[in-house]
């Protein structure tokens, strides 16, 4: 209103006019105010499209098996060739490779990214769309074998035992390990590898000391 009406006209507004103006006024207002909050939804319907995508690796999934092996063929174990190597402490090997490798590597694979692009920014596939894409469907089921595997015999050698056993912390951090859905095989077995690690170590402390006192 101040644009269209202040300074560039000598006319003097008439009492009678008043209401025109100001309806004139509210409607510039309303249209402000629409279209700054079709602008908020818009935002707001992208932020939470952006959570459920990165919340759910399903659409991995499905992207690997529209794809392989045609147009794109399986990696057979390519990724998880790299696991010895990630189970190496920094210490020993300080040109290890990055924990993310592996998902680096479906990503270029699948065309997702560049090289260049999976150092910055990480697209999270999860174990099963891992599996999927190194060897199909038979992948998947070793998947369920070996994780099968796994946790059961986490779980039976928590059995009974105490809160702050070893055995009940081991099986707690599985159990949290299970919830990642984002990890591939080489951020599984690297933060389990140095979790473990530091489990151990608490616990051979803690039995020097009761074996001190």
């Amino acid at each position: 209103m101040r644009h269209k009406y202040w300074g560039t006209t000598q006319y003097y507004l008439q009492p009678w006019e008043y209401p025109t103006r100001y309806a004139e006024w509210i409607g510039y207002s309303l249209d402000y105010v629409n279209k700054h909050n079709d602008q908020e939804n818009l935002s707001n319907k992208e932020e939470k499209s952006s959570f459920f995508e990165r919340a759910s690796v399903v659409q991995m999934l499905l992207l690997a098996q529209k794809k392989s092996p045609y147009p794109i063929p399986y990696m057979y174990g390519q990724t998880y060739s790299i696991l010895p190597e990630l189970i190496v402490p920094r210490i020993f090997n300080p040109n290890k490779i990055r924990s993310h490798e592996g998902t680096s590597l479906l990503n270029i694979h699948y065309k997702l990214q560049t090289r260049e692009q999976s150092l910055a920014t990480t697209i999270g596939w999860g174990l099963l769309a891992e599996s999927y894409a190194n060897f199909g469907l038979m992948g998947c089921g070793g998947l369920a074998i070996i994780l099968g595997a796994a946790y059961g015999k986490a779980t039976r050698w928590s059995i009974n035992a105490p809160i702050l056993s070893v055995q009940s912390l081991f099986a707690v951090m599985m159990m949290s390990f299970a919830f990642q859905s984002e990890y591939s095989a080489g951020v599984y077995v690297a933060a389990l590898s140095q979790s473990s690690t530091v489990l151990t170590g608490i616990a051979l402390f803690f039995n020097e000391e009761t074996a001190s006192s």
